[in-house]
């Protein structure tokens, strides 16, 4: 079940991130300032404790949007999440009238540049120093129809 973002499961959605990649890829002063959806396996109206199992931050851009965070906890990893959690940015993007997905994966995710690659995304290139860390990251992009 994927869920609008409240600023109270900000420190949930770090703690996912922390643990689902060690390598800093996201300013978390400037997360606010992007649509955020979150996954639960549970409904959190009905189940108080229920927690995210992972979640998705992305900028609209004039003719794509842009995956600014995708992460899934490690606990929930395998389970379709993810999958779930990229096929509502997909909805999303068609829904706003853009026919391109991108995202940008740290140089060694290896899971996720595999992941992407199986659901149709492609690598156009090696961006130098694009994270925090200093690292560098494959820039991926995807049409939608």
């Amino acid at each position: 079940m994927l869920v609008k973002y409240s600023s109270k499961w900000l420190p949930y959605l770090r703690e996912i991130s922390d643990n689902a990649f060690t390598y800093p890829t996201l300013k978390w002063q400037d997360i606010e300032k992007y649509a955020i959806k979150m996954h639960f396996a549970d409904d959190p109206v009905t189940d108080t404790l229920a927690k995210p199992t992972g979640f998705y931050a992305v900028k609209s851009m004039p003719a794509a949007i842009m995956i600014l965070k995708l992460s899934v906890h490690p606990l929930y990893q395998g389970q379709g999440y993810g999958t779930e959690l990229l096929a509502g940015i997909e909805l999303d993007a068609l829904d706003s009238g853009r026919k391109l997905v991108t995202i940008n994966v740290h140089e060694m995710n290896l899971c996720t540049i595999y992941w992407l690659q199986k659901r149709g995304y492609i690598a156009v290139r090696l961006e130098h120093a694009l994270y925090v860390d200093g690292r560098d990251g494959y820039s991926f992009y995807k049409e939608i129809k």
